[in-house]
């Protein structure tokens, strides 16, 4: 595998242990998993929360993942529903420096395969820890202000990638999966602030989970994506000038 940008993140979270977040950071991460489940227990009460769920429903017919404070359904639909649950009264984490929501994306398709896998809670933790981690990265990766001068709206674009990070900690892989299950989040990357003002904006955090879900799933049968989907020259997400630093890029300070 080359030294890319993309390369070196798959290499990072594939290899990331449960041994190697310091005790502080697993304080952290389990005092941010709380909050982003109370945020969806108070998110039930938000007004547009019926139409996605009927949305959610849609998505399958199955029930073997449980959406959070109620009902059970498809892996796809809990996802999709725990994510606008999270954000629906605006009341989750903010990563200040990006304006990004982080949990939405990140939350939901880790509890949803650690459902599905019965994986431990020291596994759910190390899957949200480096969802997390991915997800501020590859933000301040963008060089927000001229991201946001774009217009763009950073959960729906680096959401996704948080997704893909905890669904590949949670299915076991290795970096070379890892490294297709981002490439196959960038191609979901999407979301402008033209929607600013509309329960769109807040949407798109719950796609997001919804992308990094499929990202990680679709990978995980060996589809294949580009190689480098941050720092490429023609469409990376970030651009050449993409972040390599772990000690400048760090949220968490793993």
């Amino acid at each position: 595998m080359s030294a890319t940008p993309t390369a070196e993140l798959a290499r990072f979270i594939a290899g990331l242990q449960y041994e190697d977040l310091p005790p502080a950071i697993r304080e952290r991460v389990k005092d941010i998993i709380l909050d982003a489940l109370a945020s969806a227990i108070a998110g039930r009460q938000g007004h547009e929360s019926p139409q996605v769920r009927a949305l959610a429903r849609a998505l399958g017919s199955s029930s073997e993942a449980t959406v959070i404070g109620g009902e059970r359904l498809s892996l796809a639909g809990a996802t999709l529903l725990n994510g606008y649950l999270i954000t629906a009264v605006t009341v989750c984490d903010v990563h200040r420096p990006t304006l990004c929501h982080v949990t939405p994306q990140v939350v939901p398709p880790a509890l949803a395969l650690a459902e599905r896998a019965g994986a431990s809670g020291k596994a759910l933790l190390l899957a949200v820890a480096a969802g997390l981690e991915t997800t501020v990265r590859v933000g301040l990766g963008t060089k927000y202000p001229a991201f946001r001068a774009r217009g763009w709206h950073s959960p729906g674009v680096i959401g996704p990638f948080g997704g893909a990070a905890a669904a590949g900690k949670l299915l076991g892989f290795d970096a070379e999966r890892q490294l297709m299950a981002f490439g196959l989040a960038g191609s979901q990357s999407a979301g402008t602030f033209a929607h600013w003002g509309t329960p769109t904006i807040k949407f798109h955090q719950s796609r997001g989970a919804l992308s990094g879900l499929m990202a990680g799933l679709l990978a995980e049968q060996g589809f294949l994506a580009s190689r480098e989907i941050l720092a490429h020259k023609d469409g990376g997400i970030a651009g050449p000038a993409f972040c390599r630093s772990s000690s400048r890029c760090s949220w968490l300070r793993l």
